[in-house]
């Protein structure tokens, strides 16, 4: 799989020792996008692999340069929610889910709080912690009066092994 050019980026920073220390939006312009704020560190952190996860067009959550046998667990954790997935253009693997859990309403909030937690323990049980959750796209089609979701960026330590604690 291609690896997202952002993903790509964060990724030699943190091999060259500069790691996240933030991500903020402190602007009240409605066409901001997150400052990244990073700290240099040495030794540098030991290597990882990288994959991203971007929350697309209200229904669609798209995987990165994720590895392969974390895509049918994705799928099982989508649960009811999933449907339809498959690759699209540049490598990425995308689920289309029912409805539009990107802008619930009400009680729907909760539903998609708690598939963004199962997510994240999905992401754990294979070894990636989330390292940033970025926004910084525009909105849909291109508006950019409208807000759009962050993206998030996970990373793995090359070492890890299956049953190793996942540091965050």
């Amino acid at each position: 799989m291609h690896s997202h050019p952002q993903c790509q980026v964060l990724a030699d920073l943190y091999n060259a020792g500069w790691v996240l220390f933030a991500s903020t939006d402190i602007s009240k312009n409605g066409m901001d996008k997150d400052s990244c704020l990073f700290r240099y560190q040495q030794p540098a952190p030991p290597p990882c692999s990288w994959m991203s996860i971007s929350f697309n067009r209200g229904d669609r959550l798209r995987l990165i340069g994720a590895p392969q046998e974390i895509i049918a667990p994705f799928g099982r954790v989508m649960g009811p929610l999933l449907q339809k997935e498959g690759f699209i253009e540049h490598g990425a693997y995308e689920f289309k889910c029912k409805g539009w859990p990107w802008y619930a309403m009400g009680g729907d909030t909760v539903a998609t709080r708690v598939l963004l937690l199962r997510i994240l323990a999905l992401l754990e049980s294979f070894g990636f912690s989330l390292y940033a959750s970025i926004d910084q796209s525009i909105g849909a089609g291109g508006d950019a009066t409208t807000s759009e979701t962050d993206t998030w960026y996970c990373c793995r330590q090359l070492s890890w092994t299956p049953g190793a604690p996942v540091f965050h």
